[in-house]
């Protein structure tokens, strides 16, 4: 996903440069293991003003991986709703913990959010997240070396982006810094069926159902919860072979009877 990649890459530095970014994360996990996951990014208007936060390509490449888009505005800033429709978190759960960049988070289809502990009748979830570690700018100083072997296509892309060709004028120029809404608002919520086992979260609700937090921009933040989901269709076999087995025994005593 080249396309989505260079998107996250132009949004990070926006993120870094002038602070004026909407990045909100919400995960809405229910009792059948299904998940909403809902990822917000968005700019001020200012930055944003001919719509280019995100190309057709990336749209497409984003769909064709099971994702909703929707144009996102409120009264300071413009840009994507990115939503999807997770059946089964355990087909995005893995026996080995390993750590998932909050900020790309809905890049990669195939990125595993969960450490997962099976159980007979439940399981029992980790997740590891970081925001703002060190290897994150790492990749963006990747990126930016990388920057003169960028496809033809690429190179387009950008100049759109941040240089008006015909009067080489930078992008930047035409923006009025003035009416900037330089506030930020991150941050990461999961809504849980059940109260959370662990967490470092910066506020809950709901008896710990519902866990927030408040995502720091300038330094590593590591974001860890665990919680337990029950097995219901190993309970309702397990409750059906016990109603089989009293219902055998019941018989077998019956008949006894009647020979007697």
């Amino acid at each position: 996903m080249n396309k989505v990649k260079y998107f996250i890459s132009l949004f990070i530095v926006a993120f870094l440069l002038t602070g004026c970014v909407k990045f909100n994360v919400n995960m809405d996990i229910k009792k059948d293991k299904s998940m909403d996951l809902s990822i917000i990014y968005a700019i001020d208007k200012e930055l944003n003003k001919d719509d280019s936060l995100l190309d057709e390509d990336s749209i497409k490449e984003y769909k064709k991986n099971g994702y909703k888009l929707e144009k996102y505005e409120d009264e300071k800033k413009s840009g994507y709703k990115i939503t999807k429709r997770i059946k089964n978190i355990d087909k995005i759960s893995t026996k080995k913990l390993s750590k998932s960049d909050l900020k790309n988070i809905g890049e990669d289809e195939n990125t595993k959010l969960f450490k997962v502990k099976k159980g007979l009748f439940k399981n029992r979830y980790y997740s590891n997240f970081y925001f703002n570690e060190d290897e994150t700018d790492e990749e963006i100083s990747e990126e930016q070396d990388e920057s003169d072997i960028l496809e033809e296509d690429d190179e387009d892309y950008y100049e759109d982006y941040v240089t008006n060709e015909e009067t080489e004028d930078n992008y930047l120029d035409d923006i009025d810094y003035d009416n900037i809404d330089y506030t930020m608002d991150l941050s990461f919520t999961i809504k849980l069926p059940y109260s959370a086992i662990n967490h470092n979260a910066t506020k809950t609700k709901n008896n710990e159902r519902e866990l927030t937090w408040t995502l720091n921009e300038s330094a590593k933040q590591d974001i860890e919860f665990e919680f337990e989901l029950y097995n219901y269709t190993n309970i309702i076999i397990c409750a059906l072979l016990v109603i089989i087995l009293i219902g055998g025994i019941v018989f077998v005593i019956l008949k006894c009877k009647k020979k007697k």
